[in-house]
Parts: structure tokens; C-alpha cells; sequence
């Protein structure tokens, strides 16, 4: 028996394919960013909640949206994000055709926009991405009218 353990061991195990979120390459940034898009196109759905934003953005932003959540609802007022950071807006109903360009990736980070369809109007925000160990997250969006989600949590003085 244990030389039939020994033998079992000596065999290379057999592994799953890896997840597409595993890649570090065009794909993968295109897949994460479409993913959250999704969420927006059934005009009865919800968008995307942040109550876990660790889903989405980085661990140091993520903590510091988790933070100033929980610190505005104890005080009783609005967050710091007081309009969905995917769609710059308050009310996403007609956001539709979201489309991921100028995708450019540089080592563990990654830039590319996500334009779409508002409404009649096309939007852009600009996405700076960063690879995790949960692949892909937000590291900082850039809006249409300037400012961005990483300057309104960590403003530079």
C-alpha cells in the first residue's frame, strides 16, 4: 500500500485550465472591464454595488471607498462617491454599448477606456488598472470633466 501512495505521488497532477482573469494580456483587461459594463445593461437591474469594492478596485482604494462609506453612514451624509463611479452619473438607465479600446498593457498595470452609449451621448472614462492576485483591479478611473476616483480619495496637498 504505501509503495501505491508513493507511485501516486510520483504522477504529475492534472490542472484545470486557468481562469481567463489568470492572463495578464488584452483579453483579460477587455473581460474585467465589460464585466462591470454588463451589470448596466438590463434597465431594471442595479448596476454595480460597492459594497464589496474589493471586487473592483485595488486593495488600498478599495479599503479607503469601504472606509469612507462606513464613515459617512455613521455621520448620517453622503460618501465621497456620491455618483457611480462606471457611468459618472446618478440614474444609468439607457447606458448601453459599452466598448473597451486603446488598451495598453506594462508589466503589472494596465490602461484602456470604456466608452458608451448614454442616453444618445457617448461617454468615456479612462481606467488605470492594476494585476492582483485576484487579477485585474481598478487603480484609478479617469471622468469625461476631469478629477478622478483615486484624487477624490487621496487628494494631493
Amino acid at each position: 500500500m504505501p509503495a501505491l501512495v508513493l507511485a501516486l505521488l510520483a504522477v504529475p497532477a492534472i490542472h484545470a485550465p486557468a481562469p481567463a482573469f489568470a492572463a495578464r494580456d488584452e483579453a483579460s483587461v477587455r473581460a474585467f472591464l465589460l464585466s462591470i459594463y454588463r451589470q448596466y445593461e438590463n434597465k431594471d437591474g442595479n448596476g454595480v454595488s460597492l459594497a464589496r469594492p474589493e471586487r473592483y478596485y485595488e486593495p488600498v482604494l478599495a479599503r479607503a471607498i469601504r472606509s469612507d462609506a462606513e464613515e459617512a453612514e455613521k455621520r448620517g451624509d453622503i460618501q465621497k462617491m456620491d455618483a457611480d463611479p462606471f457611468c459618472y452619473c446618478q440614474d444609468f438607465i439607457g447606458l448601453r454599448a459599452a466598448r473597451v479600446h486603446d488598451v495598453t498593457i506594462t508589466g503589472d498595470r494596465a490602461t484602456a477606456s470604456v466608452t458608451f452609449d448614454f442616453g444618445g451621448d457617448e461617454m468615456t472614462i479612462g481606467y488605470t488598472l492594476v494585476w492582483t492576485g485576484q487579477g485585474w483591479r481598478i487603480f484609478d478611473q479617469r471622468y469625461p470633466e476631469g478629477g478622478s476616483t483615486r484624487a477624490m480619495y487621496f487628494p494631493r496637498r
